[in-house]
């Protein structure tokens, strides 16, 4: 798929944010079409390669808690050996979409729930955190996880 100019626009503001980025910044990144989120991915790949190593985490109904697996990331060989060669890591998200869906016995979503509670804590990451998501699920967000939402610097909107 061939990235239009808007999109490369936007995108040039996402890798430019991370290439300077020297600490926590959680950013959403709203696509609604995976054939463009895919582009979008490489594309940023590509840019920023050598630069910084992109560390994939996939959230699913059964991996809910994004701040459990941003923190088991962060105790991994792969993260430690790339901070150790002096290499600026970033976490793209993707899956939350999927680990909304995931809902506590009083019907809420378990992973919004976590994410409203645990803003505070997100900030022993001390790296840029780059969340992958569509609309729906960004709407959700901001209505079931407000107290999350206000930490949040910055939102591109790519579709």
């Amino acid at each position: 798929m061939e990235l239009e100019p808007e999109h490369l626009y936007k995108l040039d503001k996402l890798v430019t944010l991370l290439s300077i980025s020297e600490d926590l910044s959680i950013v959403f990144v709203r696509c609604n079409e995976p054939v463009l989120c895919n582009a979008l991915y490489t594309e940023t790949v590509k840019r920023l390669e050598g630069e910084l190593f992109i560390y994939d985490i996939n959230m699913s109904e059964s991996s809910p808690d994004l701040l459990k697996l941003l923190n088991e990331a962060k105790a991994s060989e792969l993260y430690t050996q790339n901070i150790k060669g002096n290499k600026k890591v970033a976490f793209f998200v993707f899956g939350l979409d999927k680990a909304i869906e995931k809902k506590t016995s009083e019907g809420k979503s378990e992973a919004l729930l976590l994410l409203n509670m645990m803003r505070e804590r997100f900030l022993t990451i001390e790296n840029p955190v780059i969340i992958w998501i569509n609309s729906i699920s960004l709407s959700k967000i901001l209505k079931e996880a407000p107290d999350f939402f206000p930490g949040v610097p910055l939102s591109l909107n790519l579709t």
